[in-house]
């Protein structure tokens, strides 16, 4: 039990879902400005941004992003808790599926089967990075 660290693996969620928020907020400022700058009105700006997410290509950027920034996360974890294990980018990895459960409920069954299935794997992989070998324990 002394491998695991509440503190890295609650920093390394906040890497994950502040990175994630922000990047989101950016990329609907963009495509706002996008919008407004067409001529579009007010009330379809909205409509055109949440309709972007639906896209392909939409869809491809959150996966990757949203991934990256998991992967983040994990490396975050795993440098704070300098234990050489990759359990705490695991426990990241798993408060990113609880916490993207919440946020996922307008998305295709897609986006949640990839989340479900790769957010763990993401995590360990940042974790990975930093501490260069699979050891979980």
């Amino acid at each position: 039990m002394e491998k695991i660290k509440i503190k890295a693996i609650v920093i390394g969620c906040l890497v994950d879902w502040l990175s994630s928020f922000a990047f989101s907020m950016l990329i609907s400022l963009l495509l706002g400005a996008k919008a407004a700058s067409a001529g579009m009105p007010d009330d379809q700006v909205q409509e055109f941004i949440a309709g972007y997410f639906k896209t392909q290509q939409g869809f491809i950027i959150s996966i990757i992003f949203g991934f990256s920034f998991t992967a983040l996360g994990g490396y975050a974890a795993e440098r704070i808790a300098k234990t050489g294990t990759l359990i705490n980018s695991a426990f990241v990895g798993s408060v990113s599926i609880m916490i993207g459960l919440i946020y996922i409920t307008s998305a295709p069954i897609i986006m949640t089967v990839l989340s479900l299935v790769f957010s763990i794997p993401a995590a360990v992989l940042g974790g990975f990075f930093y501490t260069r070998k699979f050891k979980f324990f």
